[in-house]
């Protein structure tokens, strides 16, 4: 049920009444968790490059383009713009 698995996104998409997983932003530091928990849900997701996936990575990372974050911030506090630009 934890992640990356998609069972807890599903349950958050049903105790909200959410039309679609796409209506909801998975913020999280770590690439192989946070973010490939954000995509087996089909949630957005938001790369902070406070904690453990660093901007190194990133720039390296090879894996397929729907395995990559939809969006990359410094810190949390980027959340308010990327969210006004959605």
């Amino acid at each position: 049920m934890g992640k990356p698995g998609g069972v807890l996104g599903e349950l958050i998409v049903s105790k909200f009444n959410l039309p679609t997983g796409s209506r909801v932003l998975m913020v999280g530091d770590n690439i192989h968790s946070d973010i490939q928990f954000g995509i087996n849900s089909g949630f957005k997701t938001l790369l902070v490059l406070s904690g453990v996936t660093k901007q190194e990575q990133v720039d390296q990372w090879d894996a397929a383009e729907e395995l990559k974050p939809d969006f990359v911030g410094r810190s949390i506090a980027d959340l308010h713009e990327k969210i006004r630009n959605m």
